[in-house]
């Protein structure tokens, strides 16, 4: 049975095959495997990755699913990036297209992550209001993105010292906050799920020193072996998508509108109006007129992208039903809104509760199986743990289904 530390092992373990052979195989090896091996290790590792954070999405509920299908897009990105690098490299001359949308899934990697950390899975939200939260930050994140692109990236094509500053640090800011995270977290599982994203994307980043100084400076170096810092942080991820679940319901009108939210929403308003404004002052200024015609290129697709964000919001707001903000305790109304009965939150909680332990003595009776231990009372107690799995299975089946409800008017909660 697969855990979190069995997964890191493995991991950690791959990436140590792959650091040795990229050290003393690859300098030897033709020039096309130095550029595709690296590409396809990390490609099968980001592989692994997405099948586990897709798991535990299906897996999750409420605001901690949102976080999880955040991390599976992430994942996926992350391998759109090494598959098309190393479609660039086997098809010589190399398309520039998929060198460019190679590093556009790299970027859709930073973002993703960012904003699920920012969602906060451990603070559960009411009402569907997860998903309006999840589309503001995606908005700040983007604007930001923007403004980074439109004053660095652009500038440092004559310049090339920047681009060590920007590729550090935006790994260093996912492994920072989710540090933080791991040290505030209110629940144990998010205390470890936040552990193991500090750990992958810290290793990561520290490795990524050397890697972005390397190739910034253009140094003829065998550069094979710093391609794990991409390998630590999809470990990491695979590892934490296999930690226990979080609470599972939270009623509706539970968790009033704090000033939080109310700040995020004006973040997100503002987000809309930064390119244009950006731009329009640069051009007032005769800040890099050089740059001009670029930039506002930059600018034209940053705005509509914040622009359909805000559009999926409003939208959010304009399908909520008028009594989504209430505490509903009628049976009969709670069957209309598609809220699950208190039966059904119980059940759920109850076979929540009872997976774990389970799969744990399931996991320990094979161990003593492997080890020589197959006596009768093991295999009685294996019999025992598999017939009380089924049937926690049956019961998460059962309250699954209840969360299902669709209201009348076909908005499903």
């Amino acid at each position: 049975m697969l855990t979190p530390l069995r997964v890191l092992q493995i991991g950690l373990l791959y990436t140590g095959l792959y650091l040795l052979g990229a050290g003393y195989a690859l300098p030897a090896a033709p020039a096309l495997l130095q550029t595709a091996i690296p590409d396809l290790a990390v490609a099968l590792l980001a592989a692994g990755a997405l099948g586990g954070t897709w798991r535990a999405h299906a897996q999750a509920r409420g605001t901690e699913r949102v976080f999880w299908a955040l991390l599976t897009g992430a994942a996926g990105a992350q391998l759109l990036h090494s598959v098309l690098l190393l479609l660039h490299t086997l098809l010589p001359p190399g398309p520039a297209i998929l060198r460019t949308v190679g590093h556009m899934g790299y970027y859709t990697f930073v973002v993703l992550v960012l904003v699920a950390l920012l969602v906060r899975p451990d603070r559960p939200r009411a009402g569907g209001n997860e998903r309006a939260a999840t589309i503001e930050w995606l908005m700040a994140v983007g604007a930001l993105y923007s403004v980074v692109f439109y004053f660095l990236l652009l500038p440092a094509r004559e310049r090339p010292f920047p681009w060590f500053v920007i590729f550090t640090v935006q790994q260093l800011v996912p492994a920072l906050w989710a540090l933080v995270l791991a040290v505030r977290a209110e629940r144990g599982p998010f205390r470890q799920v936040f552990g193991l994203l500090a750990g992958g994307f810290g290793a990561g980043a520290l490795m990524g020193v050397a890697a972005h100084w390397l190739y910034t400076g253009r140094a003829q170096e065998n550069v094979a072996p710093y391609q794990a810092m991409w390998m630590f942080p999809l470990v990491g991820l695979a590892a934490a998508s296999l930690c226990a679940r979080g609470p599972v319901w939270v009623r509706a009108g539970a968790a009033p509108e704090r000033r939080s939210d109310r700040s995020r929403a004006r973040l997100a308003v503002a987000a809309v109006a930064l390119p244009p404004l950006v731009d329009l002052a640069t051009r007032a200024l005769g800040i890099a007129p050089q740059l001009a015609d670029a930039r506002s290129e930059m600018t034209l697709v940053a705005t509509p992208l914040l622009a359909i964000l805000a559009a999926l919001r409003l939208r959010l707001v304009a399908a909520a039903p008028p009594s989504a903000s209430f505490v509903v305790d009628s049976p009969e109304v709670r069957a209309a809104l598609g809220v699950p009965s208190e039966c059904l939150q119980f059940a759920s909680g109850v076979a929540h509760e009872l997976n774990n332990p389970l799969m744990a003595v399931v996991g320990w009776a094979e161990l003593a199986q492997r080890r020589g231990g197959d006596a009768p009372q093991v295999r009685a107690l294996m019999d025992a743990a598999h017939r009380a799995a089924e049937v926690v299975q049956r019961l998460q089946q059962i309250a699954q289904a209840g969360e299902k409800v669709t209201p009348p008017w076909g908005i499903e909660r």
